[in-house]
């Protein structure tokens, strides 16, 4: 009887043994998956940065924020998360549960678009209104605003352009201004430019290309040739056609049919003979009143090729090649 009691005894044991080591695995999974579930958004060498291991944050001073998920999620675009958001590089976007979440690291959530708006792209334009771009995710190829707070300003009614698919700001510019209420729109193919609230027509579908140079200007491509035209007059400021060319501070940087640049500012004019290859005109990051930093180069993204920088000084009228 004593064995039998024994056996019992040492069966109970082993069963609350059991039950006690499930528990603590148990328990365990479900801190691991929390963990695991969870972004945390921190600061390190004046960057932010985010992850879900929270162990790996060395100082957890640095933590600014953290975005609980109640299913799988992750950061839309990994790798380039923060750095779309060119003066404001506070915000990401998440996709949970089939929702698309603009998420400010010092606010929170500010946005939500359901399974669309998977790409995030920034327009920190010349008025810095700090708007972005939203992409569709399936296969309608349309595009839409938003604004830094994540108000939609234009849903997705519009096809993508040239532009859009960058995160260099200034080709974003040529694609839309919130503060002129004009963005570039493509419809069977031809280019042409509608405002922003509603959709009439500024300048019909009529071109291969158009890209947005100011408030008085654009750019339209016909026949592989681009031109300057003016909103004043919906037509041609100048007959001559162009290679590239763009307007800053009312300034003309222009690379003409003859391969040569030109800069006209005023009746000021600078002519400099540059090599063939070069087809593009990009606009540097640095700019003060008196200089204008610009590149001429093999391709509109400064990365796919070589390229050469120049400085143009506004007040001597003249260019430095570096």
């Amino acid at each position: 009887m004593k064995q039998k009691n024994i056996k019992k005894e040492v069966i109970a044991s082993a069963v609350v043994l059991i039950l006690f080591i499930t528990t603590l695995v148990m328990i365990g999974g479900f801190k691991n998956k929390t963990s695991n579930n969870t972004i945390y958004f921190y600061q390190e060498n004046n960057e932010y940065k985010y992850t879900k291991q929270y162990n790996k944050i060395e100082n957890k001073n640095n933590i600014i924020s953290k975005y609980k998920c109640y299913s799988n999620c992750e950061i839309n675009m990994p790798g380039l998360a923060f750095t779309y958001n060119n003066n404001d590089k506070s915000k990401v976007m998440i996709y949970e549960a089939n929702e698309n979440i603009l998420y400010d690291i010092q606010k929170g959530v500010i946005g939500k678009y359901g399974t669309d708006a998977r790409w995030l792209y920034s327009n920190d334009d010349e008025y810095m209104n700090g708007t972005y771009i939203y992409i569709k995710s399936d296969k309608s190829n349309k595009y839409g605003i938003i604004d830094k707070n994540g108000k939609v300003i234009k849903d997705f009614v519009l096809e993508k352009t040239n532009g859009i698919y960058s995160n260099n700001a200034e080709m974003l510019k040529s694609s839309y201004s919130v503060e002129n209420n004009m963005i570039v729109n493509v419809k069977n193919n031809k280019y042409g430019i509608i405002k922003i609230t509603g959709n009439e027509i500024v300048i019909d579908y009529l071109y291969d290309n158009i890209e947005l140079l100011n408030d008085k200007y654009f750019k339209v491509k016909e026949n592989n040739k681009w031109y300057l035209y003016s909103f004043e007059k919906k037509d041609k400021e100048k007959e001559e056609s162009y290679i590239d060319l763009m307007i800053i501070d009312n300034i003309l940087f222009s690379i003409n049919e003859d391969n040569n640049l030109y800069i006209e500012n005023g009746n000021n004019i600078i002519k400099e003979i540059i090599d063939s290859k070069y087809k593009y005109l990009v606009l540097g990051n640095e700019k003060n009143s008196e200089e204008i930093v610009f590149f001429i180069s093999e391709y509109k993204d400064l990365s796919l090729g070589n390229s050469i920088k120049y400085k143009y000084n506004v007040n001597n009228n003249t260019i430095i090649q570096e």
